[in-house]
């Protein structure tokens, strides 16, 4: 009896039929986790750019601006939704349009924020209106300057 359990598990281990689908079934898993990794990181990097570029033509457009005022600002960041496309602005979204300048004798300070998108649990980096404004070390504004910061968050 051992003899003939011994000889069916040789005859069963000698044989390489359906090698190859054992093979396929054991590393599809991996093959499918890295396509759908890649797909998503694709995602990922694509969704990076379209915010880089929403928030540099935000800050441009603002800063070309000969006058502004709500409803100007509100139409630029309205405008974000066709930007942003395929991917949803409003509702995933928040971005923070932000005049900091600095008087004579004064810090730099926050003038004037405008906020678009329905996402409302982020606030500037730069401070709030009034505040003195939380400049990267080393950057300075000059008492002629007027700088627009424009801030994008998505989730």
């Amino acid at each position: 009896m051992a003899a003939a359990k011994h000889t069916i598990f040789r005859r069963l281990w000698l044989q390489e039929a359906g090698i190859a689908y054992m093979e396929l079934a054991l590393l599809m898993p991996i093959f499918m986790t890295l396509f759908y990794m890649s797909i998503e990181t694709t995602r990922l990097v694509h969704i990076e750019q379209k915010i880089s570029k929403a928030t540099f033509q935000v800050a441009d457009i603002v800063a070309q601006s000969k006058t502004l005022n709500a409803t100007t600002l509100s139409n630029i960041t309205s405008a974000l939704d066709h930007v942003m496309d395929p991917y949803t602005y409003a509702a995933q979204s928040r971005v923070i349009i932000s005049s900091i300048s600095r008087n004579a004798g004064d810090v730099a300070r926050v003038r004037w924020q405008h906020c678009g998108g329905a996402v409302s649990t982020h606030t500037s980096a730069f401070g709030d209106v009034g505040a003195p404004a939380e400049l990267p070390d080393g950057f300075t504004i000059d008492v002629t300057e007027d700088i627009i910061v424009a801030e994008f968050y998505y989730e």
